[in-house]
């Protein structure tokens, strides 16, 4: 009996031990650099101009939009972290003093899955992006 129960324990170590290899080289797949291109709007609602509309294309660990935005440096982007994800705070020179107050950054996309299924994008540290997605951002005093 006590043999038996020491062949059980060897067949279940090898069994978990091989499931987490298959996990791990999941993770290491997920984790290889791709090339995106979004089309990115920018417009300073309270000036009331666009400031960029085009095609912007990274290349990088990139699945999130916080991915993307930390890639494309022409964007100029700065974030925060909070309670809620990370916060867009500044885009092309252009800064939210106070986000209570306003004004602030605020984004959508017509295109994006996860925002369509929604009704509104998540954070941008979870928001899942997808080469030729398009996203709006408004500096905006509205909420």
């Amino acid at each position: 009996m006590n043999k038996m129960w020491k062949v059980f324990l060897i067949i279940c170590f090898l069994c978990v031990s091989g499931c987490m290899k298959k996990d791990e080289k999941i993770v290491k797949s997920d984790q290889k650099e791709r090339e995106i291109t979004l089309h990115i709007q920018v417009i300073h609602e309270v000036e009331k101009k666009e400031l960029m509309n085009k095609d912007i294309t990274v290349k990088g660990n990139i699945h999130t939009l916080e991915d993307f935005l930390q890639h494309a440096d022409e964007l100029a982007v700065e974030t925060t972290k909070g309670q809620y994800g990370t916060t867009l705070m500044g885009m092309l020179g252009v800064r939210t003093e106070d986000f209570k107050k306003g004004p602030r950054w605020l984004y959508d996309s017509d295109n994006n899955t996860s925002c369509k299924e929604k009704g509104q994008c998540d954070a941008i540290d979870i928001l899942q992006v997808n080469d030729q997605d398009q996203f709006t951002f408004h500096f905006t005093s509205s909420f």
